[in-house]
């Protein structure tokens, strides 16, 4: 089985962030050959809301709240709490159901009141940072769905664009990077997209058929 992981703003978005169903909904169309995950920083609702029929799993708040197969598993409610007794939501700083959000001029102000106090870890995202435990990113999530799959031989290929998809792309077996991903991204990946956001996307994911295509006319003895 293939599991094809990615990210969801910039990556299944256009620049504006509005949502490239046609992209998405292609990928979907080759479900269930194919095990469809969207791992975001965002929160599960707007996933659900937006991407729920799409997906065979939703991976939210960067790692830290998986849904798979209509259960909700989430990891850091008790570092949650401990954090609101620390950190107060207010403008330009709010919370998920596990992470802390900020505006990227509150960074310094949330490591004031983090640090010695709590473990945690800062990730960027563009204009604002998420703040988490320090043992969710967005692989530990993926990697909670792979768990619960019920298969022995497993492929993982992993898509982004941002800081936040560094884990997920580089524990994959393939890693796909597109034409706005950072150069981090870039630099670890097997193949680079000639486009940027979802066009970028659909180009790396039919170059992933192409691979497997490949491979599978190699076993059969016809290359």
């Amino acid at each position: 089985m293939l599991v094809f992981a990615s990210d969801y703003d910039r990556t299944l978005t256009d620049q504006n962030l509005e949502p490239c169903y046609r992209v998405i909904s292609y990928i979907s169309s080759f479900r269930p050959d194919i095990f469809f995950v969207i791992a975001s920083g965002r929160r599960l609702e707007f996933l659900q809301e937006k991407l729920g029929p799409y997906a065979d799993a939703l991976v939210a708040e960067n790692g830290a709240v998986v849904y798979f197969e209509n259960k909700k598993l989430v990891y850091g409610k008790d570092w949650n709490q401990r954090v609101r007794e620390i950190v107060d939501e207010k403008e330009g700083v709010w919370f998920g159901e596990v992470l802390l959000y900020s505006l990227l001029d509150r960074e310094d102000e949330i490591r004031k009141a983090l640090d010695g106090k709590i473990s945690y870890r800062i990730e960027r995202n563009r204009e604002s940072i998420m703040v988490m435990p320090d043992y969710v990113d967005k692989n530990f999530g993926v990697q909670r769905v792979i768990m619960m799959l019920d298969s022995e031989s497993l492929i993982t290929a992993a898509v982004g664009d941002d800081h936040n998809d560094l884990s997920m792309v580089e524990a994959s077996d393939v890693k796909l990077a597109i034409q706005n991903s950072i150069p981090e991204i870039k630099a670890s990946s097997d193949f680079i997209s000639a486009q940027p956001y979802c066009e970028g996307t659909l180009e790396a994911f039919d170059h992933l058929l192409q691979k497997l295509k490949n491979v599978h006319k190699r076993k059969l003895g016809l290359v």
